[in-house]
């Protein structure tokens, strides 16, 4: 799939500069995807435009209060799989995994002073069991991991329950 969306003229609240002029700003996504039995796997993007080609254009999108172009040729990438394995007839595992990759490209006009320190990678991994203890009792358990490259170390997060239906 393909997508684009563009405003010719409109107004954004910011977080930290007041109100933006918006200008010729375009936004593009674009998936593919993939599956086949208990196999997922999809890669996707997007790219963000703000309408100037740099810091001195004015022919793009601008804060109100200054008149400070803003410059955005930002990035987005991210892939992601999963699989399910049947293991006779009472377990039932997936497992999986992701990476996302941001790559923000505002020339200081968003970032300032870490536009040269501001790309992120993030992955992480996944197993999920079901157990079928009888035809009313499951053992539902998971583990996920996770890295991202702007905080120190991994990050756990295990699950269980027991489940009656």
């Amino acid at each position: 799939t393909y997508g684009m969306a563009r405003v010719r003229n409109g107004l954004e609240l910011t977080g930290a500069n007041g109100t933006a002029q918006i200008q010729n700003w375009t936004m593009q996504t674009a998936q593919v995807r993939y599956r086949k039995n208990k196999f997922f796997a999809q890669a996707f993007g997007n790219l963000s435009n703000a309408g100037n080609e740099d810091e001195a254009d004015l022919n793009g999108t601008f804060l109100l209060r200054t008149g400070q172009p803003i410059v955005d040729r930002s990035r987005l990438g991210a892939v992601q799989f999963q699989q399910g394995i049947d293991w006779g007839t009472r377990q039932t595992f997936l497992v999986g995994g992701e990476g996302v990759f941001t790559r923000p490209e505002t020339e200081g006009t968003i970032n300032g002073r870490n536009e040269e320190d501001d790309n992120i990678n993030e992955a992480g991994g996944y197993v999920h069991s079901v157990t079928r203890l009888s035809p009313k009792w499951e053992v539902v358990s998971a583990l996920r991991v996770d890295v991202n490259s702007r905080l120190d170390g991994r990050f756990y997060s295990p699950r269980a329950a027991l489940v009656w239906k």
